[in-house]
């Protein structure tokens, strides 16, 4: 895990992952004072990766780098939001790249380039927070593969054997119960 602070700051901090990895960023983003983060990931050497760039407009984007020269991949156009903090699942196995913004898909894209490769660089223009950055070999946390939003009375939901469970905002009744079921 790499931690930045202002007190000792990892901006350019190197990492070690699988090919086949989940990465973990949380920070708070800073769109007002026009920050970024970068996660470059497969990293060969300065001129061939594959990295997620949070914008300094609050956008969400995705380049390959190779042989020096970059190019845009896909955009989920704006994501972030000045001074609210976020949670970014970079998830690659094999040539399938799928970005999460708080276990919501974001980006799904195919980059055969660097498939096989191992490492990585963080990098950010953070002012006022800390970035945290934790690797793990897929599929070590598991990522949201389907959602029920807003559940009412008896809603259902499909997942695989070995999944995440995600509740948030949730409102207990003044009366009667709450159940959450799963493996039933």
């Amino acid at each position: 895990t790499v931690t930045d602070s202002l007190s000792a700051p990892a901006n350019g901090a190197t990492f070690d992952c699988d090919a086949d990895c989940h990465i973990r960023l949380s920070f708070t983003a800073e769109v007002v004072a026009a920050k970024y983060v970068q996660c470059q990931f497969r990293h060969i050497d300065s001129e061939d990766y594959i990295y997620v760039y949070c914008t300094t407009v609050g956008d969400l984007k995705l380049y390959k780098k190779v042989g020096n020269s970059s190019s845009l991949v896909a955009s989920a156009g704006t994501v972030f939001a000045d001074g609210v903090a976020y949670q970014v699942d970079i998830v690659a196995v094999g040539s399938s790249i799928k970005i999460y913004v708080d276990n919501v898909l974001k980006l799904d894209q195919t980059v055969t380039e660097h498939a096989t490769e191992t490492g990585g660089v963080s990098k950010d223009t953070l002012d006022t927070n800390d970035i945290v950055l934790s690797t793990h070999p897929y599929p070590a946390l598991g990522i949201a593969t389907d959602r029920v939003i807003a559940p009412q009375t008896a809603d259902t939901g499909t997942m695989t054997d070995d999944c995440l469970f995600y509740m948030r905002d949730i409102t207990l009744p003044a009366v009667g119960n709450a159940q959450y079921e799963f493996r039933a």
